[in-house]
């Protein structure tokens, strides 16, 4: 099962309108503008054919640890990276010079969702590498961007270094040592531990950005410096780095998460010292928005495999024949409380599917623009966005997995159904790449607030356009109301969230700011379904309708609830616990 096709293609073409824009790149519109169609129908064709059935085999064989650093990925994994690699998967939208297919950023998220949807254990292999070269790219020298061309054609394999046993969230409290050589060169001393990739056998080399402490180094983030730590170096001589365990997890069974130890390992500074964390955020927003792509894509295939199980399965009689015994059994989805969770769970997958897929449509909008101040407002909503997907689409994301799981009762609480496999592999897209909380912390005291409050102000004048324009068109249905009279609160809530920051009085705001990030993820969601429905109507009116009328409702209410309780000085007191 997959990602609902049709709502995909109408988000990329009639919602966003990828021919229109890239019509303004000569490159793009010679290259994607005839086919755009074939090269989704030909990623779907992939997901189906190569990394669904992959999917429950990576599941139950997993990786396999045999010591000596030695960690074996399921055998089927090979061809698929084989592919991944030969078809220019790993860099959809990166430069052709390096290896890239320089794909729009729109149509490569849609192949994206697909993919991930097929198998993101998998997947996070082609992602996490295709981050690296980004990043090096971006901030590495000369010698560093030689490797940037192997990572993009999947000769080489790339990680990301952060976490240690007391370093978790808190990355100012790094330990792992780098003492200088010579000119860009230090020898590294450390442990790291939940690295996704960090050992395999897809590659013989695999790349790890590795924060560390130069000695002398200021304490805390300030401190820390980023590294290049080649696995083999490139005199062929394997470095001090290697794998000394693996976790056996909940879920993602076919994805290695390493400890990595560093022994003396060579590494080589990417950027200056003490800008390891400036630098490693590049990687991180990455990770971020693809962790995104895989609570969507959890969601989603949820609400498919969900769909056709309702649709299949005959189990009681009809709410209106209840009281006749000799009445037929129906198919359950004509049971008013499935369909009260299918439609819950299609509005929320569709209208997140749009605001992840304006995301990407932001970034392409930047590169096509001439302007260079509108260049940057586009930069900037995406900065203050990417948070919001991850924290909010993950969330919600693995709530449609878990309602998927509820459509089919006992059965898919089994193993051989696909639901139990999907709601443990689901449940770490709210964990890695920063908790919840940590984006809900990171959104609410900075990201809402970039540029004085100037950059959300962009965003909701983008909103605003969608209400004018299809209000002028005509075509605002009536509950439109409801929608404004929702962002009118969140925003009066956002104002006196910025009011208590600005007064120093933080507790209050941080205990809500979970909650206040899903209040306006629910707004997004119903303005991207909004957006939808003014296009289309007979499509989405359903689906924007429920949502506004319904759960957006509930969302009025937990605003209104933090309104009146913000000022509040110590609404949980660390006494209760005692």
């Amino acid at each position: 099962m997959i990602s609902d096709m049709k709502d995909i293609k109408f988000t990329i073409f009639k919602q966003l309108k990828l021919k229109e824009m890239i019509k303004k790149d000569a490159e793009w519109n010679a290259e994607w503008g005839p086919t755009a169609n074939m090269v989704l129908a030909e990623t779907r064709n992939f997901a189906v054919n190569e990394l669904v059935p992959s999917n429950i085999i990576g599941d139950r064989t997993g990786v396999r640890f045999h010591g000596d650093s030695f960690v074996e990925v399921p055998e089927c994994y090979h061809k698929m990276w084989k592919v991944m690699s030969e078809e220019g998967y790993i860099a959809m939208t990166e430069d052709p010079d390096f290896g890239g297919m320089n794909m729009p950023h729109l149509l490569a998220m849609g192949c994206s969702e697909l993919m991930t949807g097929g198998n993101f254990a998998f997947m996070m292999y082609p992602g996490l590498t295709r981050a690296m070269g980004n990043l090096l790219l971006e901030y590495g020298d000369h010698v560093q961007k030689d490797y940037v061309h192997d990572l993009f054609n999947g000769n080489i394999a790339g990680t990301m270094l952060l976490t240690e046993p007391d370093a978790g969230s808190d990355l100012g409290a790094v330990k792992t040592e780098a003492a200088h050589q010579n000119d860009s060169e230090y020898v590294l001393n450390g442990e790291k531990i939940f690295i996704s990739n960090g050992e395999h056998n897809l590659t013989d080399n695999i790349l790890h950005p590795v924060l560390a402490r130069i000695e002398d180094a200021p304490p805390g983030t300030k401190g820390l410096s980023l590294f290049l730590v080649p696995k083999v170096l490139m005199n062929g001589v394997k470095n001090g780095i290697k794998c000394t365990g693996i976790e056996h997890k909940m879920g993602i069974h076919g994805n290695g998460t390493c400890t990595m130890t560093l022994n003396n390992a060579t590494g080589y500074i990417i950027g200056k010292p003490g800008e390891g964390m400036r630098i490693m955020f590049s990687l991180m927003n990455e990770a971020r928005i693809m962790v995104a792509s895989q609570g969507l894509a959890t969601g989603a295939v949820g609400y498919e495999y969900a769909l056709k199980y309702a649709k299949e399965r005959i189990q009681g009689r009809h709410y209106s024949n209840f009281a006749d015994q000799s009445a037929d059994s129906v198919p359950i989805i004509q049971h008013p409380d499935v369909k009260r969770n299918l439609i819950h769970m299609k509005s929320l997958t569709e209208g997140m599917r749009g605001l992840l897929y304006y995301a990407a449509n932001l970034i392409d909008r930047a590169k096509v623009t001439d302007c260079e101040m509108y260049r940057g407002k586009l930069e900037g909503m995406l900065d203050l966005l990417t948070p919001l997907l991850k924290g909010y689409i993950t969330e919600r994301g693995y709530e449609c997995a878990d309602l998927a799981m509820q459509v089919y009762g006992g059965v898919g609480y089994t193993q051989e159904f696909p639901i139990e496999q999907l709601v443990r592999d689901g449940r770490i897209t709210r964990i890695y790449e920063g908790t919840t909380g940590i984006q809900a912390l990171t959104l609410i005291a900075r990201n809402l607030f970039l540029k004085k409050g100037a950059v959300l102000f962009d965003l909701l004048i983008e909103i605003e356009k969608t209400l004018a324009e299809y209000k002028t068109a005509d075509k605002l249905p009536r509950f439109h109301t409801e929608f404004k009279f929702a962002l009118d609160k969140l925003s009066h809530l956002i104002t006196l969230v910025g009011q208590k920051l600005q007064s120093g009085h933080l507790e209050t705001v941080l205990t809500y700011a979970t909650k206040i990030m899903m209040c306006i993820g629910d707004v997004m969601v119903a303005w991207q379904l909004l957006w939808k429905c003014g296009i289309d109507p007979a499509k989405y009116n359903v689906q924007a309708r429920y949502f506004i009328l319904h759960e957006l409702q509930n969302t009025v209410g937990v605003i209104g609830t933090i309104t009146e309780n913000i000022n509040e000085a110590d609404i949980i007191p660390e006494s209760v616990f005692k």
